[in-house]
């Protein structure tokens, strides 16, 4: 079975500005010398990660981010998953992403 993929080519200013409009850059939660981007938008109750609607689809920021900035993404988790590096599920700064097994973000 072939494995598909979040890829994010191109972000619209619109999107830009929408997306960014939901993100506080809080200099004073850092990771790596690097600010988290905390989701204010809706969040999970469960865990915390962030949810934006995007071409009739519901994604969490993170992952929407990541594709766009770093690479595509499996679709589906079982192939892997981002570890959030600064351990804040809100993040969504791309540089505290770092994509791993399952396995391995459950261990960290």
């Amino acid at each position: 079975m072939a494995v598909e993929y979040l890829t994010v080519e191109h972000l619209s200013t619109k999107d830009l500005i929408r997306i960014f409009s939901k993100i506080e850059i809080m200099s004073d939660l850092q990771w790596n010398n690097s600010p988290c981007w905390i989701w204010c938008g809706a969040r999970s109750k469960r865990k915390g990660y962030g949810i934006v609607h995007w071409i009739d689809w519901i994604y969490k920021p993170h992952r929407l981010l990541f594709a766009w900035a770093i690479h595509p993404l499996p679709k589906h988790q079982s192939k892997g998953e981002l570890d959030h590096l600064c351990r804040r599920p809100a993040c969504c700064n791309p540089l505290h992403l770092e994509f791993v097994s399952t396995r391995i973000n459950v261990l960290r």
